[in-house]
């Protein structure tokens, strides 16, 4: 029964038993471990047991690869293309180091090159000649300035005084506006019977009368005339009219009126009777009112007859269409100078049945 564990008696009789109470197991303690300490004399002693000797300092012995390394990485015995290799056990595969690549690189850019030229020399001289032909060289004529030097500048300033420019002195010129007018709008409500264009090559009484010389006839005929310039611009009233009457139409008057005006003939079996009309600015007609009454202190608008009127006589007043007129007459039958006011509308004329027709396709 050495194995049975019976009532209060202790399984391990040489450890002591602590109890819990009735009916309880009791508290086995944990089992102690011997604790031996180690020192160098049972070192020692450990070691004679086993048949060594007394323990002596070690001194470890230098490997033939070690000196061999030292030698080889020593500042001495270094070189710049040297190859190191560390020594290896036998059987080991020794790696070299890669070789530079600089001549390789160098053959590779010479065939590059070659290829560039031969390619070159293919488009731009094998391609043009043998493939589109010769071309033919065009001819370019280079237009040269004259230069101007130090000996034409001494020349042209001894010339002076005979009427030449100097190159120093040379101004600009200024180009003088394009005078006239683009278009034309008559003054007349009613159209005249005829309208025609003419272009002057000079601006004078003359050349205008050549174009409105024609043959009489028994039907009156009532005719507008255009003029024009040689660049195919219409005269204006300070062109032609101040021709005629420049005591009262002259490059100051002439602006209290609109520039664009209509010059007119009547032909009946008797002649040919010119005569024109004006347009007053609304804001200088009194002014142009005044400036017209000039036209009876002097003689020169005989020059817009045709032929000699004859011996003048006075001035008088009298009607044309509806309104009041001052008009002159001469001592050659149908001729008589006149102007009328139209409103804003200034009507003269050598013949008296022509102001009454122009009056007419005025509209009064």
């Amino acid at each position: 029964m050495a194995d049975n564990q019976f009532p209060n008696q202790n399984q391990w009789s040489e450890k002591p038993v602590i109890g819990t109470g009735e009916g309880e197991s009791p508290i086995i303690p944990a089992p102690q471990n011997d604790v031996v300490m180690r020192t160098m004399a049972s070192d020692t002693a450990s070691i004679k047991e086993m048949g060594g000797g007394d323990p002596h300092p070690y001194t470890p012995t230098q490997q033939v690869g070690e000196q061999e390394n030292k030698a080889s990485t020593s500042p001495m015995n270094t070189t710049k293309d040297a190859v190191v290799t560390p020594p290896q056990a036998s059987g080991d595969v020794v790696i070299p180091l890669p070789q530079k690549k600089g001549g390789n690189m160098f053959v590779i850019l010479a065939v590059v090159i070659i290829l560039l030229g031969l390619i070159a020399i293919g488009y731009f001289y094998v391609y043009p000649k043998f493939i589109l032909g010769t071309p033919t060289p065009e001819t370019i004529t280079e237009e040269t300035a004259p230069v101007v030097t130090n000996e034409n500048i001494d020349t042209n300033n001894q010339n002076n005084t005979e009427g030449a420019t100097t190159t120093e002195n040379t101004s600009p010129i200024e180009v003088p506006p394009t005078t006239g007018l683009s278009t034309h709008t008559s003054l007349f409500k009613v159209p005249a019977d005829f309208s025609s264009e003419a272009t002057l090559n000079t601006e004078t009484i003359e050349a205008i009368k050549e174009t409105w010389k024609g043959n009489t006839v028994e039907v009156p005929v009532f005719r507008e005339t255009i003029f024009k310039n040689v660049d195919g611009m219409i005269f204006g009233i300070s062109k032609l009219a101040t021709l005629f009457i420049p005591s009262v139409i002259n490059s100051s008057s002439s602006k209290l009126f609109d520039e664009d005006f209509t010059l007119f003939t009547y032909t009946d079996q008797k002649g040919v009777w010119p005569g024109m009309i004006l347009k007053a600015k609304n804001e200088s007609l009194t002014l142009a009112k005044e400036e017209v009454k000039k036209i009876e202190s002097n003689t020169e608008w005989l020059s817009l007859f045709m032929v000699d009127p004859g011996k003048e006589q006075t001035w008088k007043d009298g009607k044309v269409g509806t309104m009041s007129a001052r008009y002159i007459p001469f001592s050659t039958q149908g001729n008589a100078l006149s102007y009328t006011w139209f409103d804003n509308i200034l009507l003269i004329s050598t013949n008296y049945q022509g102001a009454q027709d122009a009056a007419k396709k005025l509209g009064f």
